[in-house]
């Protein structure tokens, strides 16, 4: 390409190519402007799902905290109450068993049976009671659901997590992209002005 003393036919030329090549350059910005702004409105998207699933996840490992006590509580491993339900109603059966003692020790009559308290007001335990046995289960299977869904929230943050970082990449690749159009556009316009002043 020539550079000086040009004839204006061959200066319009230049001019024309230069032009051509900033419209298509200016059309390629404009391409690369879209898809950062693409990316960007994917990434925020990534980044609103990771921290709603970490919330979830949050939650649950929270309601697993307090559902291990409550199934601790009712199966006599310590928990949510100071002494744990076996214990409770292991000493209020002693009690009860006791009082039948006392009395029977205490009132006799031979033509009349003394009444048998520890039938009277048994204490029936977790297992011998349905709804308490069925309240156990019920919690073990929360328990077991919740810690499913926390394995699952934590696969899911970790692909998050990846898809971020890719869109990342992705960002800071059209943005080196826009500057090389840019750096091009500038040229071009500088060869334009150069041919349109020998014309």
């Amino acid at each position: 390409m020539k550079w000086n003393n040009l004839t204006p036919e061959e200066a319009q030329g230049e001019y024309d190519e230069a032009k051509s090549r900033y419209l298509n350059s200016a059309e390629e910005y404009s391409r690369l402007k879209g898809d950062t702004e693409n990316a960007r409105a994917d990434y925020y998207h990534a980044q609103n799902q990771y921290y709603a699933a970490r919330s979830e996840k949050l939650n649950f490992e929270k309601r697993i905290k307090e559902i291990e006590k409550i199934i601790s509580s009712l199966e006599g491993k310590g928990g949510l109450f100071s002494a744990d339900v076996p214990s409770a109603i292991n000493q209020c059966n002693e009690k009860i068993s006791k009082a039948n003692e006392s009395m029977a020790s205490c009132i006799r009559c031979d033509s009349i049976t003394s009444p048998d308290l520890t039938s009277a007001f048994h204490c029936p335990t977790v297992e011998e009671e349905s709804n308490s046995a069925a309240a156990l289960q019920a919690f073990k299977a929360e328990k077991n659901r919740l810690e499913r869904a926390v394995e699952e929230l934590n696969s899911k943050l970790n692909n998050l997590q990846n898809e971020t970082q890719e869109i990342i990449r992705r960002i800071n690749a059209l943005a080196d992209q826009q500057k090389q159009v840019k750096r091009m556009m500038l040229n071009n316009m500088f060869e334009m002005c150069h041919f349109k002043r020998q014309l």
